[in-house]
C-alpha cells in the first residue's frame, strides 16, 4: 500500500528530493552536535552564528542570548556613566566612583582628596569663536588631564568647563600643592584650536573628604567654595577649603535673605543727589542711589551689593523696585527735575521691560524726558538684537541712555555705528589726581574734548573738592557730582 502523505515514489524518480534530503538531515545532525557537543558556538562569529542558526530554524541558545544582553548592558553603561564630548567619566560616573571610598572605613591616611576646576573665559571663547572651538579646547584639556591621570588619579567632566580630579589613597597635602601647580601650569598651557592660539588659564578648588561625609555632593560643595576664592586671584591659580570659607557661605547667604526681603518689602530709602555744572555749580539734575534702613548694608552702590543681586538673580527685580520708589516721589515734586537711574542692561533683555515702564510713566504722569538711564555695558549680550530693540524704544519714548565708562554702546562709536548714548558718566578715579597730577589732568581733558566730538555730555563723578572744580571750570558742558555739589545744593 502507498502512503498518501509521502509519495515518495514519484519524487524519487525525479533524482532531486532524496539526496536533498540526505544533505538536510547531515546538516541538522552537524547544528545538533555543535550546540551539545564540546565546540563552543560562541567561538563563532556572530553574523555566521545567525546565519547557520537560521537556516537550520534551531532557536538562538541561551549563551548566545546571556552575551547578547551583557553586550547590551556593557553599551548602555558606557553610555550612562561617559561624557560623550570629551570621553571622560561624566557626573554619574563620579558618583558611581565615589561609592568605594565611602564604603570604606573611614582614615585619614587614605582619605580622598578632590579637586574641582574650570576654565577662566569659556563663555567668552564660546561667544567669540563659537561652540565648535570650545568644544575642541574641552576636548584638548580632557587630554591633558587624561595624561595625568594613574591608578589613583582619575579625571571626569561634571558639565561645561567644570572638571573633577579624585586622588585616593590619602595624599599629603604638599603632593596635592604640587600635583596643583602643576596642573596650573597644564590649564595655562595655549591651546592650539582652527590654527589660532587662544590663551590658556583655569582655577582649582581643592577640599578633603571628611568622616562625616556619606556622598560626594558636599565634597563637591566644599570645593566649589574654594574655587570661588581661587578665581578672585589673577591668574591661574588653587586654594584649599577652609572652615573660614564655610562661614563666609553662610554669611552670603544670610545676606542674600536679607537682600530679598529688602526688595519685595521696599526697606529702603532713596537718595536724590545732585548734578552740576562744572563752570558754576548750577543745579541740573539728580542721580539716585539706594540705602537699606538695615545698618549693615549701607549704600547699595557698591560693586560687591550688584555682584550678589547679579549672582542670586534679584538684580532686574531690584532696578524695579528702584525704579517704582523714585517715579512715586518724583510725581510727588511741584518742580520736575531730570533724574539719572543707574540700571542693569539684564533689563533690556527682558522684552516686557519697555512695556512695563511706559505704564508706570502714565500711572505717575511722568514722561520719559524726566529720566536718564545708565548702563553697566551695552554690548556683551546673547541678544544684541533684543537688547537694541529695547533702547530704540526707550529712545522713542523719550529717556536719555547714558554709559558708564567706555563699555557697552559707546565702543561702536569706533566701528562707525550710530551712538545711542547722550551722557558719558567716568567714575572718581578720573578726577581724583587732576588738581596735583598734570598727566592725570591733560589725560581728563582729552577726554573730555573727545567726547565733546562725539557729541556726548560729560558726567563726572567723586568731585569732593573746590581745587577739583577750579580745574574744570573751563568745559562749559561738564556735569560733576560729588560732596562739594551736594554741599553747595541740595533741594527737591
Amino acid at each position: 500500500m502507498k502512503l498518501k502523505w509521502f509519495p515518495l515514489d514519484q519524487y524519487a524518480r525525479d533524482g532531486y528530493v532524496r539526496p536533498a534530503m540526505i544533505l538536510l538531515s547531515l546538516f541538522a545532525l552537524t547544528v545538533f552536535g555543535l550546540i551539545v557537543g564540546d565546540f563552543s558556538v560562541s567561538a563563532m562569529p556572530q553574523a555566521d552564528l545567525n546565519l547557520l542558526l537560521a537556516a537550520s530554524g534551531v532557536p538562538i541558545s541561551a549563551h548566545i542570548a546571556q552575551m547578547s544582553k551583557d553586550d547590551d548592558v556593557q553599551e548602555l553603561e558606557q553610555i550612562a556613566y561617559q561624557d560623550q564630548l570629551t570621553g571622560l567619566r561624566n557626573r554619574r560616573g563620579l558618583i558611581e566612583d565615589a561609592r568605594s571610598f565611602f564604603n570604606e572605613p573611614f582614615s585619614k591616611d587614605n582619605r580622598c582628596a578632590l579637586m574641582l576646576l574650570d576654565l577662566d573665559r569659556f563663555k567668552f571663547i564660546n561667544d567669540t569663536l563659537g561652540h565648535a572651538a570650545g568644544d575642541k579646547m574641552l576636548c584638548e584639556l580632557a587630554n591633558r588631564l587624561r595624561q595625568l591621570s594613574t591608578d589613583h588619579l582619575k579625571c571626569y567632566r561634571l558639565g561645561g568647563d567644570e572638571f573633577v580630579i579624585t586622588w585616593t589613597g590619602g595624599p599629603s597635602f604638599v603632593q596635592v600643592d604640587q600635583f596643583c601647580e602643576k596642573l596650573t601650569r597644564v590649564l595655562s598651557h595655549p591651546y592650539q584650536i582652527d590654527q589660532s592660539e587662544i590663551e590658556g588659564g583655569g582655577s582649582v578648588g581643592i577640599t578633603w573628604a571628611r568622616e562625616s561625609d556619606d556622598n560626594i555632593g558636599a565634597l563637591l560643595q566644599r570645593a566649589d567654595m574654594a574655587l570661588y576664592k581661587a578665581k578672585t586671584v589673577s591668574g591661574s591659580a588653587h586654594r584649599f577649603f577652609c572652615e573660614q570659607m564655610e562661614q563666609e557661605s553662610r554669611l552670603k547667604h544670610d545676606f542674600k535673605q536679607a537682600l530679598r526681603k529688602m526688595i519685595f518689602t521696599s526697606d529702603f530709602d532713596l537718595e536724590f543727589q545732585p548734578i552740576a555744572y562744572a563752570s558754576d555749580l548750577a543745579f541740573s539734575m539728580f542721580d539716585v542711589s539706594v540705602k537699606s534702613r538695615n545698618p549693615e548694608f549701607g549704600d547699595f552702590s557698591d560693586s560687591q551689593y550688584i555682584q550678589i543681586l547679579k549672582e542670586t538673580g534679584l538684580i532686574v527685580q531690584f532696578d524695579r523696585a528702584i525704579l517704582e520708589a523714585a517715579m512715586k516721589t518724583m510725581s510727588t515734586w511741584t518742580q520736575r527735575k531730570t533724574v539719572v537711574l543707574h540700571l542693569d542692561s539684564d533689563q533690556l533683555l527682558d522684552p516686557t521691560f519697555t512695556g512695563y515702564f511706559a505704564d508706570l510713566l502714565k500711572e505717575h504722569k511722568l514722561t520719559g524726558h524726566d529720566f536718564v538711564f545708565s548702563f553697566d555695558t551695552l554690548h556683551r549680550s546673547d541678544n544684541a538684537q533684543l537688547m537694541e530693540n529695547s533702547l530704540d524704544e526707550l529712545i522713542r519714548l523719550g529717556v536719555r541712555i547714558a554709559s558708564e565708562g567706555f563699555s557697552g554702546d559707546i565702543s561702536n562709536f569706533g566701528l562707525g555705528k550710530k551712538l545711542r548714548n547722550t551722557y558719558l558718566i567716568l567714575g572718581k578715579n578720573w578726577v581724583k589726581d587732576i588738581a596735583f597730577d598734570d598727566s592725570s589732568y591733560e589725560l581728563l581733558v582729552n577726554l573730555v574734548r573727545l567726547a565733546d566730538c562725539m557729541n556726548l555730555r560729560v558726567i563726572l563723578h567723586g568731585v569732593e573738592h573746590a581745587e577739583q572744580v577750579k580745574c574744570l571750570m573751563e568745559f562749559k558742558r561738564l556735569l560733576v557730582k560729588g560732596d562739594i555739589v551736594g554741599s553747595a545744593k541740595r533741594a527737591v
